[in-house]
C-alpha cells in the first residue's frame, strides 16, 4: 500500500452529495477514504441539501450552474480561500456543466474532471437510440431523428458547449475504456483522457448473516429506468419459472409501470420492491441473495452495482453494454450475455440457480478481482499520481 504522494490535497464540486446514484456514491466513498489516511480533501455541492460530513463538505449556491457575475464572483472567492486555508492543490469535478466556472478555475488551479455517466456525451442521458439501440453518433443535429425524447437546438448547443470546455481541464478522467472512446468519439483528445476504474470500499460487515427478511434467488439494483433493463430482467424471470423470489431494490419514475407489467405477468407473487435503501442495507441484500442480474440495455459507463456484488462473493449475469465488459468476465465471474437477449439472460440465470458449487466459485473469483484490480488503494494510488501531474509548483 503505497498512498503516500505528498498528501496532494484536492476539492471535490458535484451538483449533489446526496447517496443518490454512482457519482455521488462515489464521491463520498473517496472522500471518506481519502480523510481515512489522512489525505486532504473537501467537497462543494450546488445544492441546498442535508450534508452528514460539516468539516469538509460545503454548500456554494448555483456553483453548478449559469448563474449571475456576482454570484459566481462570490463562489470563486470562497473556493480560492478554502483552498488556501486547507492546504487544497487541484480542483476535481464531477457532475458539473458550467463552462463559465471552469473558466474562472483554471485561470488559479489545475483542473481535473471525472465523466461518470453517459449525460456528458448524450443530450437525454441514456445513450438509446429511436430503434432501442445503443446509439453511436457523437452529439450534434442528428440527435434530433436518434432519440425518443423530444430534444431542442438549446440542449445540443449547450452539451455541445460543455463538451468544448472539457478541452480546458488539465485531465479528464472516465471509469471505463467504453467511455473515454465515447469522449473521443465527440472530439476530445485521446492523450487528455485516463481511464481509472472505480472502486468499493472495504468493510468488516460484508459477510452478514443469513436472514430471511433481505433473502432473494435474484437480485436487481438500480434506478426503475428503461435504460437499466428492469423490462427485460422481468420477461427473464418468467422464462425461468419456478418458485424463486426476485427482489427489486430501487426506486424511479418508471416503478409503477414495472408493477403493473409483473401483475400482468403473473409474477407479482414472487416479485418484491423494497424502494430506495441505505448502503447498509444494499449490503444485507446482497449477502442473502444468490444471482445478482445486471440487465442494462443503456451503455454503462461503468457499474459499481457489479462491484457490489463481486465484493459479497455472489455471481453476476449481465448484459454487455458499455463498460460492463471491463468487471464482468464471462464464465469467470459470472456471465455477461448480448444486450437484450432475454432468453440468454433467463438461461444463465438459471444455470447459477440450480448450481451452488458454481455460484460459490464464481462469487470468490469476484471478490478477488475486486481485491485486486477494484480496490479503494489501487484506486487512490492511481489517482494521487494523476493529481501529482497537473500539480502547479507554487513556489
Amino acid at each position: 500500500m503505497v498512498i503516500e504522494r505528498n498528501n496532494i490535497g484536492s476539492l471535490h464540486i458535484n451538483e449533489s452529495l446526496q447517496y443518490t446514484g454512482g457519482a455521488e456514491g462515489y464521491i463520498l466513498n473517496l472522500a471518506q477514504a481519502m480523510v481515512h489516511r489522512r489525505i486532504p480533501v473537501h467537497l462543494i455541492t450546488g445544492r441546498d441539501e442535508k450534508i452528514d460530513n460539516p468539516n469538509y463538505t460545503h454548500f456554494l449556491p448555483q456553483v453548478d450552474e449559469r448563474t449571475s457575475p456576482e454570484q459566481m464572483a462570490f463562489n470563486m472567492s470562497q473556493i480560492k480561500r478554502m483552498m488556501m486555508d486547507n492546504g487544497l492543490d487541484v480542483v476535481h469535478l464531477h457532475n458539473v456543466d458550467s463552462p463559465i466556472l471552469l473558466q474562472e478555475l483554471i485561470a488559479d488551479f489545475p483542473v481535473i474532471r471525472t465523466v461518470i455517466d453517459s449525460r456528458s456525451v448524450c443530450p437525454t442521458e441514456f445513450r438509446i437510440n429511436r430503434l432501442g439501440e445503443i446509439c453511436t453518433i457523437p452529439v450534434g443535429d442528428d440527435c434530433i431523428a436518434c432519440s425518443n425524447y423530444k430534444i431542442t437546438i438549446d440542449d445540443l448547443n449547450k452539451k455541445q458547449e460543455s463538451l468544448r470546455s472539457m478541452t480546458a481541464v488539465d485531465l479528464l478522467i472516465t471509469p471505463s475504456s467504453y467511455t473515454r472512446e465515447q469522449l473521443v468519439l465527440n472530439g476530445l483528445s485521446p492523450s487528455k483522457i485516463v481511464v481509472l476504474p472505480l472502486f468499493i470500499p472495504t468493510s468488516s460487515d460484508n459477510f452478514i448473516a443469513q436472514d430471511e427478511l433481505y433473502a432473494s434467488d435474484i437480485l436487481f439494483i438500480g434506478r426503475i429506468i428503461k435504460s437499466k433493463g428492469l423490462r427485460e430482467a422481468m420477461k427473464a424471470f418468467v422464462l425461468i419459472g419456478g418458485t424463486h423470489r426476485f427482489v427489486i431494490c430501487g426506486d424511479g419514475p418508471d416503478l409503477a409501470a414495472y408493477q403493473e407489467m409483473a401483475h400482468q405477468l403473473g409474477i407479482s407473487d414472487r416479485v418484491k420492491y423494497t424502494g430506495w435503501i441505505k448502503e447498509n442495507d444494499r449490503s444485507k441484500y446482497l449477502a442473502n441473495t444468490k444471482v445478482v442480474v445486471f440487465p442494462s440495455i443503456g451503455p454503462e459507463s461503468f457499474g459499481l452495482v457489479g462491484l457490489e456484488a463481486m465484493y459479497h462473493k455472489k455471481p453476476i449475469v449481465g448484459f454487455n453494454s458499455g463498460g460492463v465488459s471491463e468487471w464482468l468476465k464471462d464464465s469467470i465471474n459470472g456471465y455477461l450475455v448480448p444486450t437484450g437477449d432475454v432468453d440468454s439472460l433467463a438461461y444463465h440465470v438459471n444455470i447459477l440457480l440450480n448450481d451452488s458449487e458454481l455460484c460459490e466459485q464464481m462469487g470468490s473469483m469476484g471478490k478477488l478481482l475486486v481485491d485486486t484490480e477494484f480496490s479503494v488503494e489501487h484506486h487512490l494510488n492511481r489517482l494521487l499520481e494523476i493529481y501529482s501531474s497537473v500539480r502547479r509548483d507554487h513556489s
